[in-house]
């Protein structure tokens, strides 16, 4: 579409009238919505009965709990307000590179650090009635490594365990360059593994790539979901042998 030089501003100024239009248009029409909405859960009543036997400060009384609205309204409406829902999600967006062990102070087993410190504890020291500590001993726990490929449930990945758990080699794990988040009840661990394994004169290194996750039970984390990945298919074939063999 073109016009002369001269009808320009006018043009513009009708396309702003008309989207202010709109978009106010468009703002009544889902506040009334969630008004209605707020008063039903509120009352039991509709609006309409609301409004014929109430007073708005009374309607504003009724609805106390108001928190910021995104859309404008004249100055003489009364705006609802939706309540929000606090995000109390924490993350480390630096990847931490002092490694974990398992030789760190547990303490109360409170923190997500000092679960992930009783995982690698319960790992190095082959103690399979921590790890059980360790681990949701339900159903829903689901295991993803490269020793026994998905396993579900706790008895299937206590398996897993118990088979590296009673190799002659000796092992030792840490994790590090890792990234921590943490929503609510729940924690997952992003991160890398470093490994190495003697046995019969033979050492080898390991790269895992990892992640865990755990959540909240009865006060204390479980872990319910882990995954280990390595890229490289020779190493990953040498560490397979290793553990099976017996």
């Amino acid at each position: 579409m073109t016009t002369a030089d001269g009808e320009k501003p006018k043009l513009l100024q009708q396309a702003t009238a008309c989207r202010g239009a709109l978009d106010r248009f468009i703002a009544d029409v889902i506040e009334d919505h969630i008004r209605e909405w707020i008063m039903r859960a509120k009352t039991g009543r509709s609006p309409a009965r609301l409004l014929a036997g109430a007073s708005m400060q009374s309607l504003e009384q009724c609805l106390s709990d108001r928190v910021p609205f995104p859309f404008r309204r004249p100055a003489h409406v009364w705006e609802t307000r939706i309540q929000q829902p606090e995000s109390n999600m924490s993350a480390s967006h630096i990847p931490i590179q002092q490694p974990v062990t398992g030789r760190e102070e547990l303490g109360d087993l409170t923190r997500p650090e000092q679960a992930l410190a009783q995982f690698y504890k319960a790992l190095n020291s082959r103690d399979l009635a921590l790890m059980e500590q360790n681990w949701d001993g339900s159903d829903a726990a689901a295991m993803d490594n490269p020793l026994g490929g998905i396993s579900r449930g706790w008895s299937a990945i206590r398996q897993i365990y118990q088979r590296l758990f009673t190799t002659p080699m000796t092992y030792s794990f840490e994790f590090w360059d890792y990234t921590l988040h943490r929503n609510g009840e729940v924690f997952w661990v992003v991160g890398r593994e470093r490994g190495r394994l003697d046995l019969d004169g033979t050492t080898l290194e390991l790269a895992i790539r990892t992640s865990r996750l755990f959540h909240r039970v009865d006060r204390q984390w479980r872990q319910i979901h882990h995954h280990g990945s390595i890229d490289d298919p020779g190493m990953l074939a040498r560490y397979q042998a290793a553990v099976v063999r017996r």
